[in-house]
């Protein structure tokens, strides 16, 4: 009986050029959607820097006059790579400086 099942399973075993074939379109596959995601990430992360900047315009002053507030945006600027000093309209520059 496992004689016969053996004889089955040998008839429908993929040949090695077959598998290496569909190896190589699983990783073209993958590098493709690498690509394609960190495309995405990356436009994203723009997007998300310049909503960030138009946020710290339109609240300047309380960024300004609250320094728990100011503490806060200074961090989530840090964790996402955004220096807010280096914003010609940063909050976190005094006026006249």
């Amino acid at each position: 009986m496992k004689k016969k099942r053996r004889e089955r399973l040998e008839k429908f075993k993929p040949d090695r050029n077959m598998c290496e074939c569909v190896q190589q379109q699983f990783k073209e596959v993958g590098d493709a959607l690498e690509v394609e995601r960190v495309s995405q990430m990356t436009e994203q992360l723009g997007l998300f820097k310049e909503n960030l900047e138009e946020f710290a315009k339109k609240y300047r002053k309380e960024i300004a006059k609250s320094p728990e507030f100011r503490t806060q945006f200074q961090k989530m600027c840090a964790q996402i790579g955004v220096d807010p000093l280096a914003c010609k309209h940063s909050p976190l520059i005094l006026k006249g400086g």
